[in-house]
């Protein structure tokens, strides 16, 4: 019976080191043909390391957090989620927020049925768009650094 309670405590155990030290760790997928050589895939749950933290994010579930890391450690990330929002309040939101935390707009496009930001700071670009989808709006940030 005592080995029982030992092989239980030891499972416990891994099973609570994986939660709380592997759990951002990203997910490697197949690099299609096509992409660079040496080109890398992560797929993650949550928002990778690297992603501009300033960045507001409503508090949804994210629909698609990946990056493409290529040979020469250029990274770029895509971060998704649908909203509830109309389209033109995410644009303002946004286009504030990236403002308010020292980014440069550097093109605007919004019209009746999707808005594109792209924003620039510390050597990094990030394009927003919002799309609809099903009522609702697919928000999703592409960050290049």
């Amino acid at each position: 019976m005592r080995l029982f309670y030992v092989i239980v405590i030891l499972v416990i155990l891994v099973a609570l080191t994986y939660f709380f030290w592997m759990k951002d760790a990203p997910y490697k997928v197949f690099t299609p043909e096509g992409y660079p050589q040496g080109s890398q895939i992560s797929v993650y749950k949550n928002l990778p390391e690297g992603f501009p933290d300033e960045v507001i994010l409503e508090d949804k579930e994210f629909n698609g957090v990946g990056t493409l890391t290529t040979a020469n450690q250029k990274t770029k990330t895509t971060v998704s989620y649908v909203s509830d929002k109309a389209l033109a309040e995410l644009a303002v939101m946004y286009e504030n927020n990236f403002i308010s935390m020292g980014w440069t707009i550097t093109a605007k496009s919004i019209s009746k049925n999707v808005g594109i930001l792209q924003a620039n700071k510390d050597g990094g670009k990030m394009i927003l768009t919002i799309a609809p989808f099903l009522q609702k709006m697919v928000v999703t940030f592409q960050y290049e650094k």
